[in-house]
C-alpha cells in the first residue's frame, strides 16, 4: 500500500513543530513495513488542490492528512467519492474524529500508532448528500465559530482563547429556530437554541465523540428554548465531557431524519464538522453504514479501547 500523508502547515498544532523532524520521524515508521509512505507539505491555500491530485492518482492507496476536524472532513469525504482509505493525523483544536479512531493526540505518538494501524470500514453521515464524519449543527454552535472567526489567532492557544471570547459574547443571544422533525415517520414540532446530528451517537464522560465507527446511527440532540445561563452551563459541560447529565440536552437514535425550518432565512449559517455552512430550509441526514475505510491504531497504540473491537 502506498500512503500519501498531506500535512497542513497551517493547522494549530503543526506551526509549533519542525516540520522537516516531524516528516522525517512519520516516514522512519514506514521503514521496515510492507507499506510506503510519501509526506508533502502544504499551505491552506494549497491544500484543497492538493487533496484532489492525491485522490485522482492511481498511485496512492490510502490518503492521510494532518490537520484539524474540517481539514479531515474534506479529505475523508474525497477518499470515499474515490475509494481511498483514510488516515488522520489529528492537529486541530478539539481532533473529534481522531479521538474516535483512536488516535494518540501527540503528533509523534501518532505518527507511530498510524504505522501500527489497520483497515476497518467505519460509518459516514450525510446532510442532502454531503457525506460528514462527526457532526452537523445549527444555532448555537455555529454562532460560536462565527463569533470566533470574526477574531484572529495564529496558534492553538490563542484559537482557543478566541474561542472562549466568543463563547461569552453568544451566550446572550436569544437566537432560536423553530423546526419540523420527522423520526422513522412521526413528526414533531421543536423550539430550540441548537441541534446537533451526529455519524454515531456519543459516548459518554467525555468530549463529544463518537466511541465506536460503526453503530450504524444518527445521534440527535437538541436543547429546546434555554437562556444565557443555562446556555453557559451547557458548554461547561460539555466541554467537561459532563453533556450526558446536562438536564437541557436532549438525545435520540436513529438512521435517518427530516428537518424543516419554518422561518427559514437565506443566509443563514450551520456548521459541519466545525467549518460554516450555508443552512438550507429542508435538511436530510442520513447515516451511511460502512462507507469509508479508514486507519485505526491498533492495541496498545489505541487511546480509544472501543476501537480494539472494531
Amino acid at each position: 500500500m502506498h500512503i500519501l500523508a498531506i500535512i497542513n502547515k497551517d493547522a494549530g498544532s503543526v506551526k509549533t513543530l519542525d516540520l522537516v523532524d516531524f516528516s522525517n520521524y512519520l516516514e522512519q515508521q514506514f521503514n521496515d513495513g510492507p507499506d510506503t509512505i510519501e509526506v508533502q507539505t502544504v499551505s491552506s491555500e494549497e491544500f484543497v488542490e492538493c487533496l484532489e491530485k492525491a485522490v485522482d492518482s492511481s498511485k496512492v492507496n490510502c490518503l492521510v492528512v494532518c490537520g484539524g476536524d474540517g481539514s479531515a472532513s474534506l479529505a475523508a469525504s474525497l477518499a470515499h467519492q474515490h475509494n481511498k482509505i483514510f488516515g488522520l493525523l489529528p492537529a486541530g483544536t478539539m481532533n473529534l474524529f481522531a479521538r474516535t479512531l483512536g488516535m494518540p493526540m501527540d503528533l509523534y505518538e501518532a505518527a507511530k500508532a498510524l504505522s501500527n494501524s489497520r483497515i476497518v470500514k467505519c460509518d459516514l453521515a450525510s446532510v442532502n448528500g454531503r457525506p460528514y464524519i462527526h457532526q452537523f449543527s445549527i444555532g448555537l454552535q455555529p454562532a460560536l465559530i462565527e463569533k470566533r472567526e470574526e477574531g484572529s489567532y495564529n496558534s492553538k492557544i490563542t484559537k482557543a482563547l478566541s474561542g472562549i471570547g466568543a463563547t461569552l459574547s453568544t451566550l446572550s443571544d436569544q437566537e432560536e429556530y423553530q423546526l419540523e422533525i420527522e423520526i422513522d415517520g412521526k413528526v414533531t414540532s421543536q423550539t430550540v437554541s441548537l441541534l446537533t446530528v451526529s455519524n454515531n451517537p456519543y459516548g459518554e464522560d467525555h468530549l463529544p465523540y463518537a466511541d465506536k465507527l460503526n453503530d450504524h446511527k444518527l445521534g440527535l440532540y437538541w436543547a429546546n428554548s434555554i437562556g444565557a445561563i443555562d446556555k453557559t452551563a451547557l458548554v461547561v459541560d460539555i466541554l467537561s465531557g459532563n453533556w450526558n447529565v446536562n438536564p437541557d440536552l436532549k438525545h435520540k437514535h436513529c438512521q435517518a431524519v427530516q428537518i424543516t425550518i419554518k422561518g427559514w432565512i437565506e443566509g443563514t449559517l450551520a456548521s459541519l464538522d466545525g467549518e460554516l455552512i450555508p443552512l438550507e430550509e429542508n435538511l436530510i441526514l442520513k447515516s451511511m453504514p460502512a462507507a469509508l475505510q479508514v486507519l485505526i491504531p491498533n492495541p496498545p497504540f489505541s487511546i480509544n479501547s472501543y476501537m480494539e473491537d472494531a
